[in-house]
């Protein structure tokens, strides 16, 4: 789920053309598994202090795709997640 400073973005025109690009580019394989794969990932983390900078946010080189469960567990590695949190198939969190 998209952080609110982050909302406009991922709605944007040039957001949903390259996230396309993206899943169109890898077949809809995940770069991590092989599996299926929806979620467009950048490297990069984006952050309020790097929304603006789309050197960050809409740079080919700083995106992959990845299944629900690869990307999953890259934001579980960003996140100090709290035990007894998990995110579900869309990349929500809730708590068990």
């Amino acid at each position: 789920m998209a952080k609110e400073y982050s909302k406009w973005f991922y709605n944007s025109t040039q957001w949903r053309k390259l996230s396309a690009y993206i899943r169109n580019k890898y077949d809809h394989t995940c770069q991590e598994c092989g599996e299926f794969g929806d979620q467009v990932h950048h490297i990069i983390e984006i952050t309020p202090d790097n929304i603006h900078d789309s050197n960050i946010t809409l740079n080919e080189d700083n995106l992959t795709l990845l299944c629900d469960a690869c990307h999953n567990a890259k934001k579980k590695k960003v996140l100090d997640i709290n035990e007894g949190l998990y995110f579900d198939e869309k990349g929500n969190m809730h708590s068990k």
